[in-house]
């Protein structure tokens, strides 16, 4: 078996639905059954072809179709170098517009996924340019350190936010270059969250983080989601499910799985938590 073909089958598998859109709908299905929402992504990033950009617009659509026709809980997150943002904000801003014009029609729920750090102003007006329609979320990474301005910024206009730590990285004047650092952001991110927000999605595999949010959230009483990436920890995200916590799985699904999954090994917090996850028996029916 060739390098590649066995990364997908046994690495890359483990988390990622399949190459096709009917891989990710059978997990959207599976996840419901236990009680989890989904948020399914298409995966692609820093694309510049523009027959791509249109294809993968149009592969969006055809997804919020079949979670309508299927009755699936699902919601989408778009990263928007995948649909111009490479190109231009404008580009960008064009193809997000038409892509949430189409989901609200359906009542599906859309999420933007942040990206690398020089992206980020770009990508919060671009949201900002939807947000008071309703049916979007945004999220925000605790390795930046902007992000808690970010944060009251955006709740000023009644953002959802989706809080993740962060797969990326960036230099020492902009981001944290400590795991320690991340982490400790990141509980300072849900604080502020509980604070000046009413709904937003604690989306991490640390499970402190999520114990911590949900003992803090006694007295607040927000509308919160606790999600995890697909394939890993996911028995924790079912026994908060059979608790009565509201919960989702991220599920990406795409032939561009390559580039996505390197990232996430290389980045130190998920690599540990994959490398885990490959020794435990994947179960999701």
């Amino acid at each position: 078996m060739k390098l590649n073909a066995f990364f997908e089958r046994v690495i890359a598998g483990r988390w990622i639905a399949g190459p096709n859109l009917e891989d990710a709908l059978k997990i959207c299905a599976r996840l419901n059954r236990r009680g989890v929402s989904v948020i399914v992504n298409y995966l692609g990033e820093d694309v510049e072809n523009k027959q791509i950009i249109a294809s993968t617009v149009k592969t969006y659509k055809i997804l919020i179709d079949e979670i309508k026709k299927r009755k699936l809980e699902c919601q989408i997150s778009i990263k928007l170098s995948q649909i111009g943002l490479t190109l231009s904000e404008e580009i960008a801003r064009k193809n997000y517009s038409d892509i949430i014009s189409y989901a609200r029609n359906k009542h599906i729920f859309v999420w933007i996924d942040m990206e690398e750090s020089y992206y980020v102003e770009n990508t919060i007006n671009i949201y900002l340019s939807e947000v008071n329609k309703g049916n979007v979320g945004i999220t925000l990474q605790s390795y930046l350190r902007r992000s808690s301005s970010d944060l009251k910024r955006l709740s000023k206009v009644n953002s959802i936010i989706r809080l993740v730590k962060g797969a990326y990285s960036g230099n020492e004047r902009i981001s944290f270059k400590n795991r320690s650092e991340t982490t400790k952001n990141y509980f300072k991110l849900i604080d502020l969250a509980l604070k000046k927000l009413n709904k937003f999605t604690v989306a991490t595999h640390d499970t402190n983080a999520i114990k911590y949010s949900i003992e803090k959230n006694l007295k607040y009483k927000k509308d919160v989601t606790y999600a995890m990436l697909n394939g890993i920890k996911n028995d924790f995200i079912f026994d908060l499910a059979a608790k009565g916590y509201k919960t989702s799985i991220y599920v990406p699904f795409g032939e561009r799985w390559i580039a996505y999954s390197l990232r996430r090994i290389k980045e130190p917090m998920s690599a540990r938590l994959i490398t885990r996850s490959l020794f435990r028996r994947k179960n999701i029916t």
